[in-house]
């Protein structure tokens, strides 16, 4: 992540928004955001519900983001979304 390298707080605050926008409105209850790799439209997760839900990559790269912007410290709802990933 940018941030770590560079220090400057603009990469992590763009990294958090991304991690908000994508857990309030791409978020199954057991964590996990897409299907195939893929985001649907915001807020209509029932019509993709498949077989293959929570595809392992990007659960693993959401939580590399996260672990990322925890770097200082934990915030509570980061701990929350790992812990749900996990």
């Amino acid at each position: 992540m940018r941030y770590e390298i560079t220090g400057d707080p603009l990469y992590k605050d763009i990294g958090a928004f991304f991690m908000d926008v994508v857990n309030s409105s791409h978020s199954y209850a057991t964590g996990g955001t897409s299907v195939g790799e893929f985001w649907s439209d915001p807020k209509r997760l029932a019509s993709t519900l498949q077989t293959e839900n929570e595809e392992s990559c990007t659960t693993y790269n959401m939580l590399k983001v996260s672990l990322a912007i925890c770097s200082d410290g934990p915030k509570k709802w980061l701990t929350q979304i790992i812990t749900s990933e996990l």
